[in-house]
C-alpha cells in the first residue's frame, strides 16, 4: 500500500496519479489520531473503516495508524510537509468556493493542528519519506520509492511558496494579515496557546521550528 500524508493546502489525489496507477481513497483526516502519538489518550477510534482503504490512500495520518498497517503488509509512506502560514490560508477546499474566506482560528486549527502534528511525528520516522512542499514545486518533481515523479500540474510553481492557481485566488479574496498573525503566534507557543491543554509537556512548543520552517506574513506569501 501507498500512504500519502499531506498538510492543508496539499492536493494529494494529484500526487497519486503521478505516482500509481492503482484506485485511491481520500481519507482526510479520518486515521488522524495525534493524542494517541503523544501518549495523552490511549483509545484508538478511527473515523473509517479500515476495509475501505484501496492500494493508495491520502491525508493525513498518525504514527498508531501506519503501525497498525505495518503489522499486516508492506506499505510506502509519503509525508508532504508545508509552511504551517501557507497551509493555514490555502487549506480549506472552500477557500476557492467562496466570495469570502473563513478566517476564524476555529474553522481551520483542528486540521491544521493535527495535520502539523502528524507531519512532525512521521517525519521522525525511518520508514517514512519526507518531503517539503516548497522543494516539490521549485524543482518540479520529487523523489519517492526510488523513482522521480513529475510535481503534478495543478501545483505549478509561482514564487517557491504557493502555486500560481492559489497565487490567482489568494489575491481575489480578501484575507485578514490579523488573524494569519494570531495564528502564527498560537503555533510558535503551541503549548501555551490551547487553553485545554495548556503547557502540556507532551505537545511541541514551535510547531515551525519543529517543522523547520519560520512564520510567513500575507505579504512574503503573496509577493
Amino acid at each position: 500500500m501507498i500512504v500519502i500524508s499531506g498538510m492543508p493546502g496539499i492536493k494529494h489525489k494529484f500526487f497519486a496519479k503521478e505516482i500509481s496507477t492503482a484506485e485511491y481513497t481520500h481519507c482526510y483526516n479520518n486515521f488522524s489520531l495525534p493524542r494517541v502519538d503523544l501518549g495523552m489518550i490511549s483509545e484508538v477510534e478511527y473515523k473509517q473503516d479500515l476495509n475501505t482503504l484501496t492500494e493508495i490512500i491520502g491525508g493525513t495520518f498518525s504514527r498508531v495508524f501506519l503501525e497498525q498497517l505495518r503489522s499486516s503488509q508492506h506499505i510506502q509512506v509519503l509525508n508532504i510537509i508545508r509552511n504551517p502560514s501557507v497551509s493555514y490560508v490555502t487549506g480549506t477546499e472552500d477557500l476557492f468556493a467562496d466570495d469570502e474566506l473563513p478566517m476564524g482560528l476555529e474553522y481551520l486549527t483542528p486540521v491544521t493542528t493535527s495535520s502539523a502534528i502528524d507531519a512532525i511525528t512521521l517525519s521522525k520516522l525511518d520508514y517514512v519519506t519526507t518531503i517539503r512542499f516548497e522543494d516539490i514545486i521549485k524543482n518540479g518533481s520529487f523523489e519517492f520509492m526510488g523513482k522521480v515523479f513529475k510535481c503534478p500540474a495543478v501545483h505549478n510553481n509561482y514564487n517557491g511558496i504557493i502555486t500560481r492557481y492559489e497565487s490567482v485566488m489568494l489575491n481575489r479574496i480578501s484575507i485578514s494579515a490579523e488573524m494569519l498573525n494570531e495564528f502564527n503566534i498560537k503555533f510558535s507557543n503551541f503549548n501555551k496557546s490551547f487553553v485545554n491543554c495548556h503547557n502540556d509537556p507532551r505537545l511541541p512548543g514551535n510547531i515551525f521550528k519543529e517543522l523547520g520552517y519560520e512564520p510567513l506574513t500575507l505579504e512574503e506569501i503573496l509577493k
